[in-house]
């Protein structure tokens, strides 16, 4: 399944997206492939989402674990200089 391909690739890069739990729901709303969820520490997914390429998959589950991990908002200087940063 690609989630634990793209679970595995994070990890081996030293992400461990998996510390928050994971639901695959129907839908989020247009063009919105995944949320997290601060309050309950948790990664809402899409099932669209489910259906991308490993990569980019694993992207949108970094992505969601830093908003939840350091608490930065969606399109902030502080996500994309955290991004920077670790690149």
């Amino acid at each position: 399944m690609f989630l634990e391909v793209a679970i595995a690739f994070c990890r081996s890069l030293g992400y461990t997206v998996d510390d928050y739990p994971m639901t695959i729901v129907d839908t989020l709303g247009p063009n919105v492939l995944a949320r997290a969820d601060r309050d309950l520490k948790e990664i809402f997914l899409a099932r669209k989402c489910c259906k991308t390429s490993e990569r980019g998959l694993a992207s949108t589950l970094l992505e969601e674990w830093i908003h939840i991990k350091y608490g930065f908002d969606d399109e902030s200087r502080r996500l994309q200089t955290w991004l920077f940063d670790e690149l």
